[in-house]
């Protein structure tokens, strides 16, 4: 637990811009994420709608 604390500690003492980028990057992965899995769940429904 005190290594994701020093982590986290760093990340806080990060310029803003970086903390900037840092946040941009992970939301970037959280919507591609989320989109994968939204396609996921649609194409079987397509697939049901198109028979």
């Amino acid at each position: 637990m005190s290594e994701l604390t020093s982590l986290f500690k760093s990340i806080l003492s990060l310029p803003t811009e970086h903390l900037a980028l840092l946040i941009v990057g992970l939301s970037l992965v959280v919507v591609f994420c989320a989109l994968q899995i939204v396609v996921k769940v649609l194409e079987p429904a397509k697939a049901k709608e198109s028979k």
